[in-house]
């Protein structure tokens, strides 16, 4: 290899990396929370008000906690399947179809 060659050499090609599956979801979700969307409803989420506080989907009705080897929160609304593009967070705020209480189950 010559000077000139080491000089202009532009090194290892950079190889993309690629998101899973997982942190795409993460990221799409993050960014529908951050527009006032709900994730698993896409309808807007309830805005906090000092009377009210805070409500998230872990509060409501419609929350259910499927238990299997790990526990997974599904949201009645949002309908259930058995994979993970339907899980719900119960630290999300809570959206417009909100309903205090116990869960339907």
């Amino acid at each position: 290899m010559s000077i000139a060659d080491r000089l202009f050499d532009p090194g290892p090609e950079e190889v993309p990396v690629s998101l899973s599956r997982d942190r795409k979801r993460t990221i799409r979700n993050r960014d529908l929370l951050d527009r006032g969307i709900h994730p698993a409803t896409r309808r807007p989420i309830i805005v906090f008000s000092e009377e009210r506080g805070a409500w998230t989907c872990g509060d409501c009705a419609h929350h259910v906690a499927k238990r299997y080897a790990k526990t997974y929160h599904k949201c009645l609304k949002a309908g259930i399947t058995g994979g993970p593009g339907t899980d719900v967070r119960v630290s999300w705020p809570a959206c417009v179809m909100f309903k205090s209480g116990q869960s339907e189950r």
